[in-house]
Order: C-alpha cells, then structure tokens, then sequence
C-alpha cells in the first residue's frame, strides 16, 4: 500500500489551505463584538500608537484606538413621558390619552398591546391627572433605533385638558411639547424617522 507523499508541494498546499482558514474566520471573529477581542486589540493597537515619536499624532492614534475598538453596551432609557392634566377637573367623565410609539419595522406601542422589542410600558392610565412613560431597553448611543410618537384624546367627551410630552430622539436629544384638547379623537405626532399611520387614533 502507497502512503501519500508529503513533500514540498504537499506542504505549501497545507500552508495554503491555513492561510485561507484564517483569513475566513478572522474577520468575522473581530466583528463579533466580543469584549475580549475588543480589549486585546486596544491593547495592541495602543502599543503600536506608543511608538509614534510626534507627540500630536501619538495622541490622535490613541484617540483613534479607543475609539475603534470601543464596546457599547445597551442600557434602558426612557424615550418618552406623556402627562395631562384637566383644566377643568370637575367636569366629570373619564381622562384618557394615550402614548403611541411607532419603529421602522411597522410595530407600534401603546400602554394597551406592547409589538416594539426590547421596550416597556407602563400601565394604561384613564384618570386625571395621569402620566404614561414607554422605555427602549436596548438603547445604544451612536446607533439607537429611530422611533416616532404620537398622543391620542381616546376618551373624554368635550372635557378640555393639557397635555405635556417629554421624548428623546435617536440622537439623544429631548424634546417637549404641550397642547390643549377639547375632544375625542384629537392627536398630534411627532416624527422620529419612523413611518406613523394615519388613522391610528380613532374617537371610540
């Protein structure tokens, strides 16, 4: 029985075949994510940056390196406060507004049915005065999801009331609104990049 011949040829072919391996696996390793990647390449890339004799482009190639290879880790944030308040509080009937919060993906959110991932609300509220708070829990500063908003007079016959509206932008900005109602089914939107139906408030 011939046993295969391991010469020159065979080990370059070898060689060849690792190479390859590593060039495949290696990119998608470091894009990973990976905290410990993350580290031992600062580190790295941070040694190379020591060497550099200019002390001005030594602390623009560290900057650079911290920037890089940087891990952001997502945190919860509250993107948006609803309250009211009548203006005329013993006008009698029932107070609600609600806070709708729209995403690029089409899911919507209210204190009612909850379709965005990774978010909260809480409870539906329909007393005066009363508040509604939507939190995205996946927040990441840089690449945060683009949402819209929206405030909906679901139920209060004619009674008039005032409404303040707190939200945070994708960009991390605030943002604050107030208006007063008079009637069911008044709305006002607030665009954030995502798209907002049309006929998402409807007087009951």
């Amino acid at each position: 029985m011939r046993r295969g011949n391991k010469g020159p040829a065979g080990l370059a072919l070898l060689a060849s075949l690792a190479l390859l391996i590593g060039v495949l696996v290696g990119p998608a390793a470091s894009a990973s994510g990976d905290p410990i990647a993350s580290t031992a390449g600062l580190k790295k890339c941070l040694k190379k940056a020591k060497r550099i004799q200019d002390p001005v482009k030594r602390k623009k190639a560290k900057k650079k390196c911290r920037k890089k290879f940087a891990v952001i880790s997502p945190i919860a944030l509250v993107r948006a406060t609803l309250t009211w308040d009548a203006t005329n509080p013993g006008g009698g009937g029932n107070i609600d507004l609600d806070l709708w919060v729209f995403d690029t993906n089409g899911n919507k959110a209210r204190a009612a049915a909850d379709t965005i991932p990774n978010t909260s609300f809480t409870p539906n509220i329909t007393s005066n005065p009363g508040t509604e708070t939507f939190t995205d829990l996946a927040f990441k500063s840089g690449s945060a999801r683009n949402f819209s908003f929206g405030v909906c007079y679901q139920d209060g016959g004619s009674q008039h009331t005032i409404y303040n509206l707190d939200y945070v932008t994708a960009d991390g900005v605030h943002h604050s609104a107030s208006e007063e109602y008079g009637s069911d089914g008044a709305f006002t939107t607030f665009n954030g990049g995502a798209p907002i139906p049309a006929t998402f408030c409807k007087a009951p």
